[in-house]
């Protein structure tokens, strides 16, 4: 019997970029080919996201693609205030951080909100699976931080 033994080099790191500021607006993009979605800071407010095939035409235009309807809005209500409403500044949002590994086709975002006493850790991932060209997910923690 003869076995193969292989080493998996760590992952190259050009495969993975990452912005600490939450106003940085080069959104990214993650898809399979049949199915995309953009970005957003916070990753819990509505993305545009696009379909192969999916385009507007009218008589005498040219087709475009047409964004879908926004299926991947997260909103989060603390007691006095919508994250979503949050300033993407770093009085509001301490700790930022979004991560887009083109390896794994994941795009992670994490901070802590801060709104007046309360302050709420929020991580997000945002995930188009290559296997299922037809599923596509957006996973949500909060850990709320005792004031």
């Amino acid at each position: 019997m003869l076995f193969l033994t292989v080493s998996l080099a760590a992952q190259d790191s050009t495969f993975v970029v990452t912005t600490t500021d939450p106003m940085y607006r080069a959104p990214a993009f993650i898809g399979n080919g049949a199915f995309s979605l953009v970005s957003t800071p916070l990753g819990t407010t509505a993305a545009p996201s696009f379909a192969a095939g999916i385009y507007d035409h009218a008589p005498g235009d040219v087709p475009r693609i047409a964004a879908l309807p926004a299926w991947n809005a997260i909103d989060v209500f603390d007691g006095q205030h919508w994250l979503g409403q949050a300033t993407l500044d770093t009085t509001s949002l301490r700790d930022y951080r979004q991560t887009l590994d083109m390896h794994e086709g994941v795009l992670r975002t994490s901070y802590d909100w801060v709104d007046g006493e309360r302050r709420t850790a929020v991580s997000v991932e945002a995930f188009v699976s290559r296997a299922d060209a037809r599923l596509a997910v957006v996973n949500l923690v909060l850990l709320p931080h005792d004031s």
